[in-house]
């Protein structure tokens, strides 16, 4: 098993593949909250890598903190999004949640960044843990 980080940037968030802190609520916040659980579809730039049963860590970047808000399991391998040669995007299970929005995170800026350094400045979705960090992610963050 391996462990990614997927990546959310709200600066950003107006442009057609990214979500604004409004649409990051409605499409994964309220239907979390109702479901205990979401499956939804992250843009991925390690599609080779990236195997169904994989573990990824939800990332906010483009704030103060980066902190991780959210975690998972992939649930099938990375798939080419329709009409772009270059992108992918895995399905995954998201099996915890909080609301950056709001400023609520599962593990907190200042400890994030001592776990992973400077993976926490990745200029992509879909970075690989070192296994060390996702083991102690996973106990942070209470399993997932």
């Amino acid at each position: 098993m391996n462990g990614f980080l997927l990546t959310w940037n709200p600066v950003i968030g107006d442009t057609p593949d990214n979500w604004s802190d409004d649409d990051l609520v409605k499409g994964l916040v309220r239907p979390f909250k109702s479901k205990g659980f979401v499956v939804t579809n992250w843009r991925t730039a390690s599609p080779r890598m990236m195997e169904p049963g994989d573990v990824v860590f939800l990332l906010q970047q483009g704030r103060k903190p980066a902190a991780i808000f959210g975690a998972g399991i992939t649930l099938e391998k990375p798939r080419r999004k329709p009409n772009e040669a270059r992108r992918f995007a895995v399905k995954v299970k998201i099996t915890k949640l909080s609301n950056p929005a709001k400023g609520e995170f599962l593990i907190s800026g200042p400890a994030c960044r001592d776990l992973l350094g400077r993976l926490v400045a990745t200029r992509f979705s879909g970075r690989r843990i070192p296994d060390e960090a996702l083991k102690r992610l996973l106990k942070m963050a209470g399993g997932i």
